[in-house]
C-alpha cells in the first residue's frame, strides 16, 4: 500500500567516514593513529570500510612461500585490533 507508515523511523546519517586500502598488518601505523584521532573527534554517524582492509598476504597466490601461511593468524589478530579501535573511536 502506497504511503503507509510503518512506525519505523530511519535516522539519516549526518556524517559518514569511508576507509579503504589499509592492508593490515602492513598499514602505516602513524596514519592509522591519526585517522583514529580524527574519527574520535568527528564521531561519525556511519563508518564505511571499503576493500583491502586486510592484506591477506598469507593467502596470496603470487608468492608460494610456505612461511606466509604461518602469518594468517597474525594478520587476523591485527585486523581485530584495528576493528576494536575503530569501534572505540566511533561507538555510534
Amino acid at each position: 500500500m502506497r504511503g503507509k507508515r510503518t512506525g519505523v523511523q530511519h535516522k539519516i546519517p549526518k556524517l559518514e567516514v569511508f576507509l579503504s586500502d589499509i592492508h593490515v598488518p602492513f598499514e602505516d601505523k602513524t596514519a592509522v593513529a591519526f585517522t583514529l584521532k580524527i574519527i574520535k573527534k568527528l564521531q561519525p554517524d556511519l563508518l564505511w570500510l571499503g576493500g583491502d582492509i586486510v592484506d591477506f598476504m598469507a593467502l596470496s597466490r603470487w608468492d608460494k612461500s610456505p612461511k606466509r601461511k604461518l602469518m594468517l593468524q597474525e594478520e587476523l589478530d591485527a585486523t581485530v585490533v584495528l576493528l576494536e579501535n575503530l569501534r572505540k573511536a566511533a561507538p555510534r
